[in-house]
């Protein structure tokens, strides 16, 4: 009996291991994923503002502050420029960025002075380059229509590639802000992305800022200025024509490069009393398009009328000049008569093709 009641403690002994050899063993905490990214847990390493670009604000901030009971993104500019976010699809997604075939933006602006006024931009996708291969216009033109949604959905031929994935965006018109009063606050309350199956994608909200090279970047920008006065024109206003790539004394030289980098055109210029048609654009299969009854007067300041075209998106599409373009069109009408001193090309050196 006795030899059985020892046996018995020493295997009770041999089974308790001592505690400091046994290993703290414990599962590695999944990064935290999401379907849609609502900003509840505070993260933004994921986003970057983008102040390079020329026109946008260089006061442009972000932070993640509570707007009707839950946490959203506010960005601000204070100085009443643009307003652009990147967004790292590659961080956010990994290898499911391929997959991507919508982002949607619920959108809410708020009015710190409490008048209503529209404000529009776009949401672009880019890969490896800086070159957006995708692009949607947004607005929220109406009081009721506030908030909205911003939706970017991709073509049958777009998609994101290995690596370089970027989204922007952007809030390029804050009405406003051309008064002198208090710009809008932009509010994201989500993002959401989407495969061609509409289905959510998960993301991973504790990633950092990735982005292409140069994204960011401040663009110095180079005036050109065009052979002024034009040949031709009329008493209402003036018309030319430029033929890229060319440099005889029968045509007006502009090299095709310097309209593809363009970001704007200044006019140096006593102010007119009134302003009107405004078109710029390609011949040889027209691109960009035509401005009715614009208030160009926001734009005039200091003897010279300044028009980014990131400014007037809404009004019409981005210069489109490739090599075979064969002429470009500069048209005014409606300006009465004004002298005109000169008239400069803004362009991104670094940029042309």
């Amino acid at each position: 009996m006795c030899c059985v009641m020892l046996f018995a403690i020493l295997a009770a002994c041999d089974n308790n291991e001592d505690p400091a050899e046994t290993p703290d063993v414990q599962e590695p905490t999944p990064p935290p994923t999401f379907y849609v990214i609502d900003f509840a847990d505070g993260k933004t390493d994921f986003l970057m503002m983008n102040i390079g670009t020329p026109g946008t604000d260089k006061g442009s901030g972000m932070e993640v502050a509570t707007v009707d009971g839950a946490n959203a993104l506010k960005m601000t500019a204070p100085n009443g420029g643009a307003l652009r976010l990147g967004i790292n699809v590659d961080g956010l997604l990994g290898d499911k960025a391929k997959d991507v075939n919508m982002v949607v933006f619920d959108v809410y602006a708020e009015y710190p002075d409490g008048n209503f006024s529209a404000v529009s931009g776009r949401v672009s996708a880019m890969s490896g380059d800086l070159a957006p291969f995708a692009e949607e216009k947004w607005q929220i033109y109406l009081a009721s229509r506030n908030p909205a949604q911003a939706i970017l959905t991709f073509g049958a031929d777009d998609n994101f590639g290995t690596s370089g994935n970027l989204i922007e965006f952007a809030c390029l018109v804050n009405g406003p802000s051309d008064r002198g009063e208090t710009p809008a606050v932009i509010v994201i309350k989500s993002i959401t992305f989407f495969n061609a199956s509409n289905e959510a994608i998960k993301a991973n909200t504790s990633a950092s800022w990735s982005a292409p090279e140069g994204y960011g970047d401040e663009v110095k920008l180079e005036g050109w200025e065009l052979p002024y006065p034009p040949k031709d024109g009329n008493p209402g206003g003036w018309q030319t024509w430029f033929t890229p790539g060319t440099d005889n004394e029968t045509e007006e030289y502009m090299p095709w490069q310097v309209l593809a980098a363009s970001f704007g055109i200044v006019f140096e210029m006593e102010q007119p009393e009134s302003f009107g048609l405004v078109t710029f654009g390609a011949y040889n299969g027209w691109n960009g398009g035509a401005m009715w009854d614009m208030n160009f007067a926001d734009y005039w300041e200091d003897g010279m009328l300044t028009i980014m075209w990131d400014d007037v998106r809404d009004f019409f599409d981005p210069l489109l000049i490739t090599e075979s373009s064969t002429a470009v069109k500069i048209a005014m009408g409606n300006w009465g008569e004004v002298q005109i001193d000169r008239i400069i090309l803004l362009y991104d050196e670094d940029a042309m093709p």
